[in-house]
C-alpha cells in the first residue's frame, strides 16, 4: 500500500513542487516591493518627472535640453505641511498662503498639468513663473509657465489658464488667475 501512487504526498509531485516554488517567489518579491516602496530597503529616492529631462517651448514646438543645478541639499526642506507659498502678482502685490492648500482649477492633487500631459505636484516645485497668458475668458485659454523643480531643473510648458489658482491663509481664501500672476515661490 505504501507504493500506491495515490498515497504520495502533494509535496512529492512535480506540479506540487513547482506550485510551492512559484508561491514562495511571489510572496518574497511582493514583500521586497513593499519594503522598497516604503524606504525600508534601497533608500527613498524622489525621481524627477519624466518631462523634467526636457524643456518644452510651445512657441518652437521642439523640445530642448533642460538646465539643472543642484542647489538644495536633501533633507534640508521644511515639511510640506509647514511650508508657505508666496504669490506675487503683476502689480507687485504679494500674498502668503499655506503651501499645502494651494490648488489650481479645483484640482484635488495640488499640481499643474502641462500641455505635454505631465502632472507636476506643487510639492516638487521651488517656483513657477507665468511668462505669458491668454485672456481668462478666451476659449481654451493657456498660459506659458517656467517651472523650477526642487533640484533646479527648469521646465517651460503651457497650462490651462481659464480658471483660478487659490489657497488659504489665516485670513481666509485667496484667489487669483494666471493672467494676474507674475510668480509663485514655495518657501521650504
Amino acid at each position: 500500500m505504501a507504493d500506491d501512487p495515490r498515497s504520495q504526498s502533494w509535496w512529492q509531485t512535480l506540479p506540487g513542487i513547482l506550485t510551492a516554488t512559484a508561491a514562495i517567489l511571489t510572496a518574497v518579491s511582493g514583500l521586497l516591493a513593499i519594503l522598497f516602496q516604503n524606504g525600508v530597503i534601497g533608500g527613498k529616492h524622489d525621481a524627477a518627472p519624466p518631462s523634467a529631462t526636457t524643456v518644452h517651448s510651445p512657441a518652437s514646438s521642439s523640445p530642448g535640453t533642460a538646465s539643472s543645478a543642484s542647489t538644495q541639499a536633501p533633507g534640508t526642506l521644511k515639511p510640506w505641511s509647514k511650508s508657505d507659498v508666496v504669490i506675487t502678482t503683476n502689480e507687485g502685490v504679494s500674498s502668503t498662503l499655506r503651501a499645502e492648500s494651494l490648488s489650481n482649477c479645483i484640482s484635488v492633487n495640488h499640481a499643474l498639468t502641462t500641455g505635454s500631459g505631465q502632472d507636476i505636484p506643487f510639492e516638487k516645485m521651488r517656483r513657477f513663473e507665468v511668462l505669458r497668458a491668454d485672456a481668462v475668458d478666451a476659449p481654451n485659454a493657456k498660459a506659458t509657465v517656467l517651472i523650477t523643480l526642487l533640484d533646479g531643473t527648469k521646465i517651460e510648458d503651457v497650462v490651462t489658464a481659464g480658471c483660478d489658482i487659490f489657497g488659504y491663509n489665516d485670513v481666509g481664501r485667496f484667489t487669483t488667475y494666471f493672467q494676474r500672476l507674475k510668480r509663485v515661490d514655495f518657501q521650504r
